[in-house]
């Protein structure tokens, strides 16, 4: 016996117990809530960090870093 084989064993055992109307109902609630996966999670991180990034100002390219320090040794920004 396979894995669909007990399910739909397990779905006539249940509607031999409770009937039609539980089975309409069961199958209004829908299925179980799905995980989300590993694409979904690092997209709401990367979301995240992008955010978090233009609220403080900040970045982490070092190549936005070097001209930024390039700019300030000119004497043109003042960084403190």
């Amino acid at each position: 016996m396979n894995k669909r084989e007990a399910g739909r064993l397990g779905g006539m055992q249940t509607y031999a117990r409770h009937g039609r109307e539980h089975m309409r109902q069961m199958g209004l609630k829908g299925g179980r809530p799905r995980s989300k996966t590993l694409s979904e999670l690092q997209a709401a991180a990367a979301k995240k960090d992008k955010e978090v990034k233009e609220a403080s100002g900040k970045t982490d390219s070092l190549s936005e870093l070097l001209r930024l320090w390039r700019i300030k040794q000119a004497g043109g920004l003042a960084l403190d």
